[in-house]
């Protein structure tokens, strides 16, 4: 299954770590609308990837992260993904 990455959005914003999709998508017994997923902790990102880098580095004012204030999910392009292991030396993504 797929990665997730762990973004904190108290304080500091930034990437903090990721995680592994474990589940199929189901059916969220409380909301029609959405679906769950059970997630593995995968490892931290040390230190984070703030939301301020992300911005500076140019080629991801595009992303939904970027521009939008408050997002609960968005697909990473392999290019974001490429250059946040370049960035902290990330192994296992």
């Amino acid at each position: 299954m797929g990665a997730i990455f762990i973004y904190h959005s108290g304080g500091e914003s930034a990437v903090a770590g990721w995680a592994q999709v474990k589940s199929p998508p189901r059916d969220d017994p409380n909301s029609p609308r959405s679906a769950v997923v059970d997630l593995a902790f995968a490892g931290r990102i040390a230190p984070p990837v703030t939301l301020k880098e992300i911005k500076d580095s140019g080629p991801f004012s595009d992303l939904a992260l970027v521009r939008q204030g408050r997002l609960s999910t968005m697909e990473a392009p392999p290019e974001f993904v490429a250059w946040l292991r370049k960035q902290r030396n990330v192994r296992g993504l």
